[in-house]
């Protein structure tokens, strides 16, 4: 919680976006923790141990301490394996300790990563078979312009109670 007021969520969430992503590629959380400690521990050993020159307010923090074992940092394709290049490129960007060295929200979304299709299309070959839904759009497919037009189809289920009592 602490980080939350100091640097704001958006920097937080980055990196639990970034968690998420690791468990899409590879069908398994990153971290499976038991305790606060044994988190911090797991991320160290994926990460590597944080210093101070890293990151000088790591030295606030509830369960920092000094004496942490020291371990060096896995390579990506250790902790994902399955992720394209260009995937952990954004990733890398992600898990930055200090959270204001983190890349943001907006830089995120404009990443390389969302601007093209990525891995092999899964779409059914056989045309008797039912198609699959169409792959992920870019962010700046989804930013589309509304108006209040758009939620005129939409049956709220206060307006279908109403219907129903005259």
């Amino acid at each position: 919680m602490k980080l939350y007021k100091q640097y704001g969520f958006f920097v937080v969430d980055i990196w639990s976006m970034g968690v998420i992503i690791i468990e899409l590629f590879e069908n398994d959380p990153p971290f499976d923790p038991d305790s606060e400690i044994r988190a911090l521990h797991m991320i160290f050993q994926a990460f590597g141990t944080p210093s101070k020159e890293m990151w000088e307010e790591i030295v606030h923090l509830r369960h920092y301490s000094e004496v942490f074992p020291k371990w060096k940092p896995r390579s990506w394709k250790e902790v994902a394996k399955h992720a394209p290049d260009v995937a952990v490129d954004l990733l890398k960007r992600m898990f930055l300790y200090n959270p204001q060295d983190r890349i943001t929200c907006r830089d995120a979304m404009q990443h390389s990563y969302f601007d093209t299709e990525h891995g092999p299309d899964l779409r059914t070959p056989d045309p008797n078979e039912p198609p699959l839904p169409p792959k992920f759009l870019s962010p700046k497919h989804m930013f589309v312009p509304r108006s209040d037009a758009d939620d005129n189809h939409i049956i709220r289920s206060h307006d279908a109670d109403s219907s129903n009592n005259e």
